[in-house]
């Protein structure tokens, strides 16, 4: 899983997650760009990057932790289901 959020200066989300997508080869693999969020997965109240992190009260949008939780149920239940493309360590 990739994530990137479009307000990100330090990772372009416009830049990157085409070229990600592409080597991101494994079947369970995913990108997804967070429309107005910052490097840390902020909603960018200006879009001026590492300056105004500290001025933003949240500290991860709820939507960024929904989308981690669904993908990796996902990896859980092909797993249970006994999918032999699982990554393993």
């Amino acid at each position: 899983l990739a994530l990137f959020g479009s307000k990100d200066l330090i990772v372009s989300a416009s830049i990157n997650e085409l070229p990600v997508r592409k080597l991101l080869c494994h079947p369970q693999s995913e990108t997804y760009a967070f429309d107005g969020l910052n490097h840390i997965f902020q909603k960018a109240k200006k879009g001026i990057g590492p300056e105004e992190y500290w001025e933003i009260e949240t500290t991860i949008e709820e939507e960024v932790i929904e989308k981690i939780d669904v993908w990796m149920k996902s990896i859980l239940n092909n797993a249970s289901a006994g999918d032999t493309r699982i990554i393993r360590p």
